[in-house]
């Protein structure tokens, strides 16, 4: 999330965690978010996380450009996991 809120900005990175975990979006995070987070399975709310954040990488006029390393930042090494 850090990660996420210093290049996407605060207010993205906490609306697509609260999209993806299926709670009020307000851009908050505040005590129902929070609440949400720790009742979720973390890896799995990890992986839709950054599937979420690939999508919005992808869509963005530099994409060619940063693909490599954005997908490296965002998915690591992960087995499957290529570059759009």
């Amino acid at each position: 999330m850090a990660d996420y809120a210093e290049n996407s900005g605060t207010g993205r990175a906490a609306k697509d965690l609260q999209r993806t975990l299926g709670v009020q979006v307000d851009g908050v995070m505040g005590v129902q978010t929070l609440a949400a987070v720790t009742q979720a399975d973390t890896a799995d709310l990890i992986q839709r996380l950054c599937q979420r954040r690939m999508r919005f990488l992808g869509g963005l006029k530099h994409w060619d450009t940063f693909k490599g390393g954005w997908t490296r930042c965002v998915m690591g090494d992960q087995p499957g996991v290529h570059i759009r």
